[in-house]
């Protein structure tokens, strides 16, 4: 019961690594406002049999009002917030690598919800935290964001390189309020999406793809939850400005 009691807001958690972090902080005994854009009865409905309070927000990140009217419900019903998680996002598949071809609406598409909604969530949640005394942040990077990968697209990348500045940045300046700003930069997780995509590719592209792992698989949703869980708890209490890669060893050797 590592959260116990505590109040945590994750975004894009209908499904994939959001619903994974809700399960795990759920299970040690947060208290949860969890928002997408997909419908959200499901989840909203096993956190309740989990013993857990459970507000379920449609909002989507990009949007200032939106999000500010979510954090406004959050303080509403439970007084505070302990905990930000800043998941919402994703990447666009096919994404063309060739910075020529990408036009400025689908760079907006993927750098509005990946990192402008980071910004939006973080504005909204620290004047709270501020004056609490304390609060956790962690945002979803990617590997696209450590290093090169072209099949994410500049966009994608680029948008990821910018939620590890906005890391650093706020834990340099929130750490004097006792708030910690720490990162997780997954690599290839076999999401419900990501599943579905691997299985469309040839089998020489899948060994391929699975050979440039040293583990040798890809990871899962719980592997990624399990080190957010880590930096939002007194596990972590002096860690902040860090980036933790769940990646299976694949970025050691880009």
């Amino acid at each position: 019961m590592r959260l116990a009691g505590e109040i945590a807001w994750i975004t894009g958690a209908a499904r994939g690594i959001g619903w994974a972090i809700a399960r795990a902080f759920a299970r040690e005994g947060a208290n949860l406002a969890i928002n997408d854009l997909r419908p959200l009865d499901e989840p909203h409905a096993k956190i309740k049999e989990m013993g857990r309070s459970v507000l379920a927000m449609t909002g989507d990140v990009t949007n200032a009002r939106q999000v500010q009217k979510m954090i406004e419900r959050i303080h509403k019903q439970f007084g505070r917030i302990d905990i930000l998680v800043n998941n919402a996002g994703g990447m666009p598949i096919p994404a063309p690598s060739d910075i020529v071809e990408v036009k400025e609406e689908d760079w907006d598409k993927v750098v509005n919800p990946n990192l402008k909604g980071a910004f939006f969530c973080c504005r909204a949640v620290i004047p709270y935290m501020r004056k609490q005394g304390k609060g956790k942040i962690v945002n979803i990077a990617s590997l696209a964001g450590r290093s090169c990968t072209p099949p994410a697209g500049p966009a994608y990348g680029s948008a990821k390189a910018g939620i590890l500045g906005l890391t650093r940045h706020l834990a340099t300046t929130e750490g004097r309020y006792g708030i910690r700003v720490n990162s997780v930069s997954p690599g290839t997780i076999m999401t419900e999406q990501m599943v579905e995509r691997f299985q469309g590719y040839p089998k020489a592209e899948q060994e391929r793809r699975i050979a440039g792992t040293p583990l040798n698989r890809f990871g899962k949703p719980e592997e990624v939850a399990a080190a957010v869980l880590f930096l939002a708890s007194e596990e972590a209490s002096f860690i902040t400005g860090a980036n933790i890669d769940v990646n299976g060893g694949r970025f050691m050797q880009m």
